[in-house]
């Protein structure tokens, strides 16, 4: 599942890279002969995430809503769940990507703007605008990371989401797992949770809360899932305890909270 994830994360930042670029290269040509307050104006009538969606970007979303229903192809079904339940978190996550559109389109906006008023004179604001989406422009690397965190974190979450449907229909005392590897760049509220022994829903909400829907967090790639003979094979508790072991032999250990327990303590 993690691999499915990593790909389409990967594959809507190379979009995004390929989008901006294409985005420049068209405002560019469209500004030409423009003074820097016409450009601007130009700019603020332009339907930006019309023109994003249009270029290429809407076939991605829709790629990683399919990338959504191939997660399902891997996932151990503990206990019944409808298509149309699964259609509807497909579509919700699917609004957020859209959401994104929007609002990187409005960045993108602003760093042109700000291409624009650098310049010293036409021809040097169409410069800097094809500069500002360029491979190295600073707005094209904050997006490739913003993506590339949006897609993990959204597909985790759907996975998440019907792991949660699932357990409604299983038994009140039904024990969970962590499910995932342990590694040396494992957050340590995750290592915390691979180690912990099987718990139930409720002991889970009591111990880590908020884990169930958020796993440790951002980009997390873990997740609680029933304990069968399957699932038990992917939560690397051994990992976990060594990992923990040498953190705590070398004084970097400390009880760790979960993402809601961080913001309720902020």
């Amino acid at each position: 599942m993690a691999e499915i994830a990593i790909t389409a994360a990967k594959t809507m930042a190379e979009a995004i890279a390929k989008v901006t670029q294409t985005v420049g290269k068209y405002v560019a040509k469209s500004a030409e002969g423009m003074t820097a307050n016409q450009i601007i104006v130009y700019l603020n009538q332009l339907d930006m995430k019309g023109l994003i969606l249009e270029l290429g970007f809407a076939g991605d979303i829709e790629a990683v809503s399919i990338a959504q229903l191939q997660l399902l192809q891997n996932f151990e079904v503990t206990a019944p769940i409808s298509g149309e339940v699964i259609q509807a978190m497909v579509d919700i996550n699917t609004a957020t990507f859209n959401e994104y559109a929007g609002t990187y389109s409005q960045a993108l906006k602003q760093e042109l703007v700000k291409a624009t008023l650098a310049g010293t004179s036409p021809a040097q604001s169409i410069k800097n605008i094809a500069a500002a989406t360029g491979l190295e422009g600073a707005e094209l690397i904050k997006a490739q990371k913003q993506i590339r965190t949006l897609v993990t974190t959204q597909l985790k979450t759907f996975s998440r989401q019907v792991n949660s449907v699932m357990s409604e229909s299983l038994p009140k005392d039904q024990k969970y797992i962590y499910m995932g590897n342990a590694s040396d760049n494992t957050r340590d509220i995750c290592l915390d949770m691979l180690s912990s022994p099987p718990l139930t829903r409720d002991q889970i909400d009591s111990q880590y809360p908020g884990a169930w829907q958020d796993g440790g967090g951002f980009n997390c790639v873990h997740r609680w899932s029933a304990v069968t003979e399957l699932s038990a094979k992917f939560n690397d508790k051994k990992g976990a305890d060594d990992r923990i072991q040498s953190l705590k032999d070398k004084g970097k250990w400390s009880t760790p909270q979960t993402l809601q327990q961080q913001r309720e303590s902020a």
